[in-house]
């Protein structure tokens, strides 16, 4: 074993497809999809490797963002051998038309 560091497992958030996330501080009026819980937690490979299959997402919306929304993105918190091990990251979609309008990922391009 090298000195690499290996995500063991990782947890994902992301809104569903009408751009609602599944938790109480969401006040977008979009409605909730009851088959969809908007979070899942899987465990890597022993090369720090994961897949998964989701629905296609849609753009969030809130107060503190206005009404121009998001640009599409999944949250990931990774974890390495110990739960004290974190990174807390998001994934961008290329092509996205709300990208140039985002701080965020303004600040990281």
């Amino acid at each position: 074993m090298d000195d690499r560091c290996v995500v063991r497992s990782l947890r994902c958030g992301k809104p569903n497809a009408a751009g609602r996330y599944r938790h109480k501080v969401d006040r977008h009026d979009a409605p909730l999809d009851p088959n969809f819980s908007g979070a899942g937690r899987l465990l890597t490979d022993d090369e720090g490797r994961y897949f998964f299959k989701t629905i296609s997402l849609g753009h969030i919306h809130g107060e503190t963002i206005t009404t121009r929304g998001v640009q599409l993105n999944i949250h990931f918190s990774l974890f390495g051998a110990g739960i004290l091990s974190r990174l807390v990251t998001q994934m961008y979609f290329p092509g996205d038309p709300l990208q140039p309008l985002d701080p965020i990922f303004q600040q990281h391009s």
